[in-house]
């Protein structure tokens, strides 16, 4: 065992290799915030990187990390001998739920009225008019797709169903569904060109 001073105190944390243990602490609930904070800026990056460089989801699985791994401190002071990789692993598990809760999510089909325009919300009156229409022109091309055509753009990019669902659902191989799809694109193109 060794003494740090932190905070103008000494607290006592045990050594198993190179990891601290709280789980000997005298106060495990005080030392757990000197270890957070001792190992925060490497939490972070840990929880950056797992969120693909998403630097506000970093923040708030890093702050949700710490509420709960301090209430389970407090709960089970004697349970964690290893404070560096239990916290690992508990911000991994939560930035995996925080990407798993984000891809559940709904995205609303965009439309041209809907579309934010390049520099922001603010648009003037001919962008909103134009964006419309273009939205407009583009439903109008996707109707007039051939019917299986159709479905599969509508599965891919407005349900946004991965190709191998897609093609359980129309009883085809992925590969054909690709293929489909890429025949909708085209088809799409030549009817948006038609209409410039």
């Amino acid at each position: 065992m060794h003494s740090v001073m932190e905070d103008g105190r000494f607290m006592n944390i045990e050594r198993d290799g190179d990891e601290q243990s709280i789980a000997r602490a005298e106060d495990p609930a005080t030392d757990f915030w000197a270890l957070w904070l001792r190992h925060r800026d490497y939490l972070y990056k840990r929880c950056v990187r797992w969120l693909g460089g998403n630097i506000h989801d970093a923040e708030d699985v890093l702050s949700k990390g710490a509420v709960n791994a301090a209430i389970y401190i407090r709960n089970n002071p004697r349970g964690v001998s290893q404070f560096r990789p239990w916290i690992l692993r508990v911000l991994h598990n939560l930035c995996i739920d925080d990407m798993r809760a984000r891809s559940r999510t709904v995205a609303e089909p965009l439309t041209g009225e809907s579309l934010p325009a390049p520099g922001g919300w603010a648009q003037c009156p001919d962008q909103t008019v134009l964006r419309g229409e273009i939205g407009r022109s583009i439903e109008r091309a996707a109707g007039s797709l051939p019917p299986h055509l159709h479905r599969i753009f509508m599965l891919r990019f407005v349900e946004e169903q991965p190709y191998e669902q897609i093609a359980r659902n129309m009883a085809i191989t992925p590969e054909n569904a690709r293929k489909r799809l890429q025949q909708a694109r085209g088809l799409l193109r030549e009817a948006l060109r038609a209409l410039a």
